[in-house]
């Protein structure tokens, strides 16, 4: 993403972009799960990886989801 975003924005961006592909059903459950999963249990990796994901199951194929940013967000969880 060439504009800046915060986490919560990024992952209804890359939820809307699953949903508009066919892989999830409900954008909105999708992303309130990621979303609440993510205040648990935080996926932070080191300083610039993260590895949020839902806690159910939203889509009949495993697949990843890869979101670039050219400004870094600071994220604790």
């Amino acid at each position: 993403y060439d504009e800046e975003y915060n986490f919560d924005q990024i992952i209804m961006r890359q939820a809307k972009k699953l949903k508009k592909a066919g892989y999830i059903f409900n954008e909105k459950e999708f992303v309130d799960d990621v979303l609440s999963r993510e205040r648990e249990y935080p996926t932070v990796i080191g300083e610039f990886v993260m590895i949020p994901r839902p806690r159910n199951i939203f889509s009949e194929k495993v697949l990843v989801s890869v979101a670039i940013l050219k400004k870094p967000i600071s994220y604790k969880g």
